[in-house]
């Protein structure tokens, strides 16, 4: 997404340091409600459910399909989204899951078919092998996901990091799996939240058009 001087943009700014060596970028969250819920610096949301991926795990468990046919799905799904972030001018994904979390979000159930059939490895390997021959920078072990799920992304939160002193308060309050309370007046979607915040983290702001289909992830109380 590259920015355009003749639209009058929503600025949602980072208060980290800016990341001045790229301009466009989208940050991915993951997680089994919502298998990934992904947002661009124009505030461009995108949000890939978990059914899809559970009835194919599903018909795996049952001997109905295997292994290859799952990981295929997982590469196709994923090329469909590298080559769209190609195509509009993606310079950077981050991938906000550590290695050492996809046991955690499964909630530590190692009977998880995410876990078990080793999903979040799948996409995350995926991701990278197509981000590469397209070109496109790609962070995921390397890239801290802390606070992004706490921080309130639209009063433009400091993202803190694992081991950082003086957190202090947000100014925002987790309500639940589903929502993120921005204030009394404002609700976000909790997982386009998160990805904000990473983006935020990253060092970067996000320039939201009116068209964007973020407005549809935030209500007014």
């Amino acid at each position: 997404m590259k920015k355009d001087d003749t639209v009058n943009y929503l600025i949602i700014p980072t208060s980290n340091k800016l990341n001045g060596y790229r301009e466009s970028a989208v940050a991915i969250d993951m997680g089994t409600a919502r298998f990934a819920a992904m947002v661009d610096t124009g505030g461009n949301v995108t949000i890939e459910e978990s059914r899809r991926v559970l009835d194919i795990c599903k018909e795996v468990r049952e001997g109905r399909k295997d292994l290859g046919f799952l990981e295929t799905f997982i590469a196709v799904m994923v090329k469909k989204y590298v080559e769209q972030w190609y195509k509009d001018g993606i310079e950077a994904v981050y991938v906000g899951c550590c290695e050492g979390d996809f046991l955690k979000l499964c909630n530590g159930n190692k009977n998880s078919y995410f876990y078990k059939y080793g999903i979040f490895k799948s996409f995350v390997k995926f991701v990278d092998i197509f981000c590469k021959e397209y070109g496109i920078y790609v962070e995921t072990v390397e890239c801290d996901e802390s606070y992004t799920s706490l921080s309130n992304s639209l009063n433009s939160d400091f993202v803190h990091s694992y081991g950082d002193k003086n957190v202090g308060k947000m100014t925002g309050t987790r309500r639940d799996r589903e929502y993120y309370s921005a204030d009394n007046h404002l609700v976000i979607n909790a997982d386009v939240n998160a990805c904000i915040n990473l983006l935020h983290k990253m060092g970067h702001n996000l320039y939201v058009a009116p068209d964007s289909n973020l407005f549809d992830y935030i209500t007014l109380l």
